[in-house]
């Protein structure tokens, strides 16, 4: 991510989670930390209303970590082998009934 200069000093120490009220306190936070949204692509990897959406589900949350902004998700792999075949996720479902289909599957 690229920086810029910001007239508030984030805490140097990890932190609680930070939680964001809305996208516009997100943002905020990002400026906090120095970091430009101005390029992020939501075709490439998300926009800053992708990640207030991310967040407000409580798919992730932030904390602040020597002077940093770190984005915290929870991640569980599994393998699960029988005889020479390996299973697949194909695609998630959200508690929403939404899907996010995997490519290749």
């Amino acid at each position: 991510m690229t920086k810029e200069t910001s007239p508030v000093k984030p805490p140097d120490r990890a932190t609680l989670p930070l939680k964001p009220k809305n996208v516009e306190d997100l943002i905020g936070l990002l400026k906090l930390y120095s970091i430009v949204t101005s390029n992020w692509n939501a075709n490439l990897g998300g926009s800053v209303n992708d990640l207030w959406n991310e967040a407000n589900k409580g798919d992730c949350f932030f904390i602040a970590y020597n002077g940093e902004l770190k984005r915290i998700i929870s991640v569980a792999a599994i393998t699960v082998r029988y005889q020479n075949k390996v299973l697949c996720e194909s695609k998630q479902v959200f508690v929403t009934g939404e899907t996010n289909v995997r490519p290749n599957y």
